[in-house]
């Protein structure tokens, strides 16, 4: 980017960075602003609200406290409950009529998700005098269904009748004025609804075990006979009731008289649109917040505006409910159930009785819109704002670049000129330092091969001389295996004469042996002459001489056998001598031949003294040229070195020299680059 656009938009920087900042500071406020004026306006809306409800409650609540305590209340509850028994008649098997079966019949028919058979409980759950009650003032009362408080006294006359005819108009009357669904009196033994303005399904029921005992308003009623009006008034808060076709529902209760006084209960129906009334008619025309009442478990107890699906008694769901339910006060920017940002605030409702939570919402984007209009008229504003500043760039940027493109010029021209010179400089100090690295490299290499060859010849006369001390040593090894040989010779012909003189003697004795053979051979001969002539003597004998004869025999056998004997040692004999013959001439010549080979080992040893001397003078020798071949490798090493620092510093040289001539390149760019950027900036 050339640098008059940067300088102009270092400028438009300038400019519109502190402009972005006020004005994001500015809307920020103004939006923190909006939040603030949207709460204070809801917390204020969320008062009067509370206000509102809190004084209907609380006139409830006098309402109940005054007719509560009104004399003879008590004695009217008592009477319509005596006179109510009265209806019955005596031994009389009472069942609902088939316009009272009618009448449930509608009942069911107009209660979402109630089948026949929960409808038939209902019926089956009333006892003798309910029955005859709701026959009497329901399903023979002439008026609608809706309308049946318009009847004061029943088409058939009885005490009852009348005592309801002179309180049913008062009631109705409060009813009206009030804004109640009911008006209850309660007794206070079984907890039977001994009257009721509206005369629905419930007229006449039990609350302790009848068809509605399980109900928010039976259970509460249950609660308060129970500890015989100890409170003031109860509450029974919102929930389905079956005799209201299973809409919302909610009782205020008031006990009349406690203790030992305790006569009944005067009970009232709240209506539910009465209240989401009240909450709508606060809110001003074109008010954008809308609120609901919303119980602790998150179910609501008024309508929602912002979903018509969402009544009394639904759940809500989504963040805003979670943070209602969570903490008692509060106000945050949450989505709601649709998933939609709005600014939540809410409060206690301060309702005796009840632990209900108003809550105000508004949609997030009501709140912002006089902020996101402000917002937007002021980026029109920064967009006109930056386009002055654009123009007001553009003139500063072209009248401060003039005397930049001036002093660019001036400098190029120098610093060419010294770009020059410094160029021609390092190109000689380059071919020097090349020069020097070459005959440094050179002296190096030749250095190497000498080095080579002189440890090649140290490692040569280092084994001659290690082969030529093993040649001395094996030398005076064979010197001494001389002596011991000729030794050992001498000793051999010792012991030849010895051994020649034994054979001459073993020879005397085989032929003294030969002598004995060839007497005895004689003497078997003659003896065995002898035995025949005994034999034949024995034979003249006869019988006399027969076992003479047999001896004789025996003699002459053994005679024979003596000669044979006699002559195979005579042949063995014969065989020695020969032997002995053999050996005393092999004896001789051993002792010539060992003669001989002692000549030879002496003249051996006196060779073998002289070559001894001999390989002395030459290890020594080997020795100082060894040493002087490691002194001649050692002054090679250090010409070695030297040449090698030397080839490095050439080598430095050159590359600083090459530094110094890119640097030079370098520059030389940067300067024809700054030149041309300065002469088009």
């Amino acid at each position: 980017m050339r640098f008059k656009y940067k300088l102009g938009l270092a400028l438009l920087a300038a400019g519109i960075i502190p402009l972005t900042v006020v004005s994001k500071i500015n809307m920020d406020e103004l939006a923190s602003f909006a939040q603030r004026e949207a709460v204070q306006s809801a917390e204020a809306g969320l008062e009067l609200k509370s206000q509102l409800i809190s004084a209907y409650f609380d006139s409830v609540i006098d309402y109940g406290a005054v007719v509560s305590s009104m004399d003879g209340l008590a004695n009217d509850i008592a009477n319509l409950q005596r006179q109510s028994q009265y209806l019955l008649k005596r031994d009389e098997e009472v069942t609902p009529s088939a316009l009272l079966q009618k009448r449930y019949e509608y009942q069911q028919q107009n209660t979402p998700d109630t089948t026949k058979e929960v409808a038939q409980k209902w019926i089956s759950g009333l006892d003798a005098q309910a029955i005859t009650m709701q026959e009497v003032f329901i399903a023979r009362n002439p008026n609608p269904i809706g309308q049946k408080e318009r009847l004061d006294q029943a088409v058939v006359p009885s005490t009852y009748s009348r005592l309801h005819g002179k309180i049913h108009p008062m009631y109705r009357s409060q009813l009206e004025g009030y804004g109640f669904y009911d008006i209850f009196l309660i007794e206070p033994t079984e907890g039977r609804i001994v009257y009721s303005v509206f005369k629905e399904v419930d007229f006449g029921t039990r609350l302790i075990n009848g068809p509605y005992a399980k109900t928010n308003f039976g259970l509460v009623a249950q609660e308060m006979i129970a500890n015989r009006g100890a409170e003031p008034f109860v509450i029974a808060d919102f929930d389905t009731y079956a005799p209201s076709y299973d809409a919302q529902a909610a009782f205020a209760l008031f006990p009349v008289g406690s203790g030992d006084t305790f006569g009944g209960i005067l009970a009232v129906q709240l209506p539910a649109e009465l209240i989401a009334r009240i909450l709508t008619q606060a809110e001003s025309k074109g008010d954008k917040n809308h609120s609901f009442l919303i119980s602790p478990n998150g179910r609501l107890r008024s309508n929602y505006a912002f979903n018509e699906d969402l009544s009394i008694g639904n759940k809500l769901s989504g963040p805003i409910a979670e943070a209602v339910t969570a903490t008692p006060q509060g106000t945050q920017a949450l989505t709601d159930e649709r998933g939609e940002l709005m600014l939540a605030s809410w409060r206690p409702a301060g309702l005796k009785g009840l632990d209900w939570t108003i809550v105000s919402e508004i949609n997030m984007d009501v709140v912002m819109a006089a902020t996101n209009e402000i917002r937007d008229r002021s980026v029109k504003m920064m967009g006109f704002a930056v386009a002055g500043i654009l123009f007001c760039g553009f003139f500063l940027t072209s009248w401060l670049l003039g005397p930049i493109r001036k002093v660019a010029s001036f400098v190029t021209e120098e610093a060419g000129r010294a770009l020059e010179k410094l160029s021609k400089t390092s190109g000689e100090a380059r071919q020097a330092s090349v020069d020097m690295a070459s005959i440094a490299h050179e002296t190096q290499t030749q250095i190497d091969k000498v080095s080579e060859r002189s440890v090649t010849v140290g490692a040569d006369v280092t084994d001659v001389a290690a082969s030529i001390e093993e040649l001395s040593a094996a030398l005076e090894s064979v010197s001494r295996s001389v002596e011991m040989t000729s030794q050992l010779t001498d000793q051999s012909v010792a012991k030849a004469g010895v051994a020649a003189d034994a054979s001459r003697q073993l020879q005397q004795a085989a032929s003294d042996i030969a002598g004995v053979v060839t007497l005895i051979d004689d003497i078997a001969k003659q003896t065995k002459l002898l035995s025949i002539n005994a034999g034949i003597e024995a034979a003249n004998a006869g019988a006399e001489g027969r076992g003479f004869k047999v001896l004789a025999g025996e003699i002459g056998k053994l005679a024979a056998r003596t000669s044979q004997s006699t002559s195979e040692i005579s042949d063995q004999i014969e065989v020695v001598l020969a032997s002995v013959a053999m050996s005393a001439s092999a004896m001789s010549e051993i002792a010539d031949m060992i003669t001989q080979v002692n000549q030879q080992a002496q003249n051996i040893s006196v060779s073998a003294h002289q070559q001894k001397e001999a390989t002395a003078s030459i290890s020594t020798r080997m020795r100082r040229a060894l040493t002087n071949v490691e002194e001649s490798n050692g002054s090679l090493g250090v010409v070695h070195d030297a040449s090698g620092r030397a080839a490095s510093a050439a080598e430095q040289l050159l590359s600083g020299v090459g530094e110094v001539d890119t640097a030079s390149k370098t520059m030389d760019a940067a300067i024809t680059n700054l030149t041309e950027r300065l002469r088009t900036i």
